[in-house]
């Protein structure tokens, strides 16, 4: 036990392992950066039979799905006041030009068949008002 511990203590295996560590990270950056990297590919290819897996196994997926639904409820339950707390200040913050805008740039086009649909429907509305109080109200 003591041999371990004097082994491990020693300056020269620690500068080793420093640069084992600084070798391996500047490979692994210099490799994510290249064209045809080696660890994106090996990647992509653990994802592709991870997907195929997952494609066979109903079981898997149900279980995965579960589990998502179990860890999403909780963080969602413990971030709701938070959330509607930013939700309300950034609303707050917001002026009346910047709300228009941002309506009629999500809403655009739609928001002008908004106001014709409530044109013609206050309109025809109207004409049978009219002609209801005309033929009910006939003096």
């Amino acid at each position: 036990e003591k041999l371990k511990r004097d082994f491990l203590a020693r300056p020269e295996l620690k500068a080793l392992a420093g640069d084992m560590w600084e070798s391996l990270s500047v490979f692994i950056e210099q490799d994510a950066k290249a064209p045809n990297s080696m660890i994106r590919a090996h990647l992509a290819n653990m994802f592709v039979e991870v997907g195929r897996h997952l494609a066979g196994d109903a079981q898997i997926r149900a279980d995965m799905n579960q589990g998502f639904v179990i860890a999403l409820s909780s963080f969602v339950e413990s971030q709701k006041s938070g959330v509607s707390k930013f939700i309300a200040d950034q609303v707050k913050r917001w002026d009346l030009a910047q709300l228009t805008r941002l309506i009629e740039m999500n809403i655009g086009r739609d928001l002008q068949y908004i106001r014709f649909n409530g044109m013609v429907i206050g309109g025809i509305a109207g004409v049978v008002l009219h002609t209801a109080e005309r033929l009910f109200l006939v003096d």
